[in-house]
């Protein structure tokens, strides 16, 4: 099963053109290069909160243990790193295992116009099932969604992330959350987003 990297946070506004000169010319790129990094995408926030996100799919979380890694993470932190990190709002960071379908990568299916993000926290075991199968039931099959992954992380708390790739744009207002069962108790984040790129820089996702 491959692992995915997680980060999402917004800057203040005074700082928004530094956030992205971070991003895009030290934070992603350095992740990027790591061997066992599959993919390092950026996103735009349009429904929801925060702003930013990245991802990353990963070989397997080992990948976070390997020295590649731990050189530019924990005490090998760039001073802009603890700068801009610091300053940021809304900062959520997760690791997870994916659970389903389980090897597929970020834009496997083509490209996406929009990503769906469902969080859910600390759900009851016996509500687990609930989760994956209420994706199925509003996703899968559905001429506008490219790819269903849902992912377990037990980093800082125990989630679930459903991640939906989508052709074309849905409403947030149209997701039936009565298809989780008793787990729908425990969404607590549905965001909405475009991918994100820099005028004359690398495409999303070419790293």
């Amino acid at each position: 099963m491959t692992g995915l990297m997680m980060g999402m946070m917004e800057p203040p506004p005074e700082m928004e053109g530094e956030f992205h000169d971070w991003y895009d010319l030290e934070h992603l790129p350095s992740r990027a290069v790591v061997p066992g990094f599959l993919t390092a995408h950026r996103f735009v926030c349009i429904e929801g909160w925060p702003r930013y996100v990245a991802m990353y799919d990963l070989e397997s979380l080992d990948v976070l243990s390997s020295p590649a890694y731990q050189a530019i993470t924990g005490k090998n932190t760039s001073p802009w790193s603890r700068r801009v990190v610091g300053m940021a709002h809304g900062y959520f960071r997760t690791l997870g295992v994916q659970i389903y379908p389980g090897t597929a990568l970020l834009g496997d299916q083509g490209p996406s116009a929009r990503v769906l993000v469902l969080r859910f926290n600390s759900p009851a075991d016996a509500t687990i099932p609930d989760i994956l199968e209420g994706l199925k039931a509003l996703f899968e099959g559905r001429p506008e969604t490219a790819q269903l992954r849902l992912f377990r992380s037990e980093f800082g708390g125990l989630y679930y992330i459903g991640m939906v790739e989508l052709r074309r744009p849905i409403q947030i207002s149209e997701i039936d959350i009565t298809k989780f069962g008793r787990a729908g108790k425990c969404l607590d984040l549905i965001n909405v987003y475009l991918p994100y790129f820099r005028r004359g820089a690398t495409p999303p996702g070419s790293y």
